[in-house]
Parts: structure tokens; C-alpha cells; sequence
């Protein structure tokens, strides 16, 4: 369970993150020349700088489980 529990945690922000950006792209909020730079920033910037971090701060003589 807790594995769950980790595993919603990190996915859950991402998934409202989408849901919001769909709902102001809908109320044209948001155009297309905007949601290509911006995707462009996350998957190029944002989210291996977040990885990183969460990597850096772990243990990894106590987290890693290879029968995991």
C-alpha cells in the first residue's frame, strides 16, 4: 500500500496539471504556439531537474530494493 500511496503522489500532480491546461485550452485560455513551448520547457527543462532533485535527496543504500 504504501507503494501506491508513493506512486500516486507523483503521478497525481501531473494528471491535474494536464486536466487544467485541457480546461483553459478549451476556454481559449491558452493557444497553441504557447502549448508547444511550454511542452517544449517541461519535457526539456522542468522534469529532469524535478527528477534529479528527487533523485539527489534519496538514500540509496536504504531505497534500493532489487527484488522490487
Amino acid at each position: 500500500m504504501e507503494n501506491f500511496v508513493f506512486a500516486l503522489n507523483a503521478t497525481i500532480p501531473v494528471f491535474l496539471v494536464i486536466l487544467v491546461g485541457f480546461f483553459l485550452q478549451k476556454v481559449h485560455l491558452l493557444n497553441d504556439g504557447f502549448n508547444k513551448t511550454a511542452n517544449e520547457y517541461v519535457f526539456k527543462c522542468a522534469l529532469p531537474i524535478s527528477l534529479f532533485r528527487s533523485m539527489a535527496g534519496m538514500d540509496f543504500y536504504i531505497e534500493f530494493d532489487p527484488g522490487f
